[in-house]
């Protein structure tokens, strides 16, 4: 029979019963692609985080569990010692041994026992360029391999997608998960107000000479970083003003900067870690220490959040356990927390929201962390050595 079709006065149209067999056929056809495309797409992505990964987690704790030992080189201070540990509540079977070192400590120290044939660092968490000055030097493997979970590769809760953390050229060895705005410029507002102190030029204003505290920009760290960005945006000889003629007090103590700073003896901080100075503030003191957020003086940054695997690292299985726990939701809630540094990981609390880095910031703006950036880097460290003899 042919199919009928007509107008009602009301402008519908009215198919014949046949006509409606035929488009509920359609109806469950296209339902049934559906469905089939959506599991394909299901398959693909199981599949690219590896069908068998529930096996290899498994045969991962079990042999760390065999191990039951793990050491972790990590930045010094109460802090990232509070927040390493909380590894412990998850993995009571894994006895975590965790080393506080600076840069200036760890990397002569780790080149002196590889040297010796001792290798007993399993992961060092800290600065990206910490890792990259290691890089060369075979000191680390591949972090890739080690990462089992499907969330911790899980590309929707990055910034950035997972490869976005990658600080390292070659997109292998140093994994960054922290993300913030980083401010080189501090001031204690209850002894200079912000009409007096408001504008990059202000550092070198004879005003403030004997006044401004920095973590020394000799070595890798914060007070390197801001010179990098003062170099990049105001030049070399706004650089040696204030290196030269502002007074300006040095110390490669992160905590003694932040505490100069907090109690007002010396009222403008250059490089602090923010770290150390949420501890001061948590416990009341230097509430009123603002960072001053300008174009010439902010960037990207992941601080001491990036995490590395070491060659020939003494508990291999203990290790992977650490390295996905560290990139899983639970791991970077519990750091992030504790630390009070912004996690790059989508589904982690913001804790410290003036400091929020955009999808649009990460990609565009200057990331002091990246290698590709260390030309400049390596310029403002001889500038500032060369300046300071």
């Amino acid at each position: 029979m042919a199919d009928l079709k007509f107008q009602t006065d009301l402008g519908f149209s009215v198919c014949t019963s046949q006509t409606r067999f035929r488009l509920r056929e359609r109806v469950y056809a296209g339902l049934l692609r559906r469905t089939v495309f959506l599991a394909l797409a299901l398959f693909v992505v199981a599949s690219a985080h590896g069908a068998g990964w529930g096996d290899e987690w498994k045969k991962t704790l079990a042999g760390a569990k065999a191990e039951g030992h793990l050491t972790v080189s990590i930045p010094p201070g109460d802090t990232w010692r509070q927040a390493i540990l909380k590894f412990q509540d998850s993995f009571p079977d894994i006895r975590l041994e965790v080393s506080g070192q600076s840069a200036p400590d760890y990397i002569p120290r780790l080149r002196q026992e590889r040297r010796a044939a001792i290798y007993a660092v399993d992961v060092r968490m800290g600065g990206a360029r910490t890792n990259h000055q290691l890089i060369p030097e075979g000191v680390y493997v591949p972090l890739r391999p080690a990462v089992i979970l499907p969330e911790a590769l899980d590309d929707k809760r990055w910034l950035g997608g997972f490869a976005g953390g990658y600080s390292d050229q070659e997109k292998k060895y140093s994994y960054t998960y922290f993300a913030y705005l980083t401010e080189a410029l501090y001031v204690n507002r209850d002894v200079v107000p912000e009409r007096e102190f408001h504008k990059v030029t202000d550092l070198v204003d004879p005003k403030w000479k004997g006044k401004i505290a920095m973590r020394d920009p000799r070595v890798i760290g914060a007070g390197n970083a801001a010179i990098v960005l003062l170099l990049r945006n105001l030049g070399e000889e706004f650089v040696r003003r204030l290196l030269l003629n502002q007074g300006v007090v040095f110390s490669q103590d992160y905590r003694q900067v932040a505490e100069w700073v907090v109690r007002g003896q010396y009222a403008i901080g250059i490089g602090l870690s923010d770290t150390h100075l949420s501890q001061f503030q948590k416990e009341g003191v230097g509430v009123n220490v603002k960072s001053l957020i300008l174009p010439e003086t902010t960037a990207v940054n992941s601080g001491f959040g990036a995490v590395a695997l070491l060659d020939r690292a003494p508990h291999p299985n203990a290790a992977k356990v650490f390295i996905n726990w560290v990139l899983s939701r639970e791991g970077q809630a519990a750091i992030a927390a504790i630390v009070r540094v912004n996690s790059r990981r989508l589904d982690v609390t913001v804790v410290e929201p003036p400091t929020r880095v955009s999808e649009e910031q990460f990609k565009t703006w200057f990331h002091v962390s990246r290698q590709e950036n260390e030309e400049l880097a390596d310029n403002a460290l001889k500038l500032a050595k060369t300046v300071l003899k």
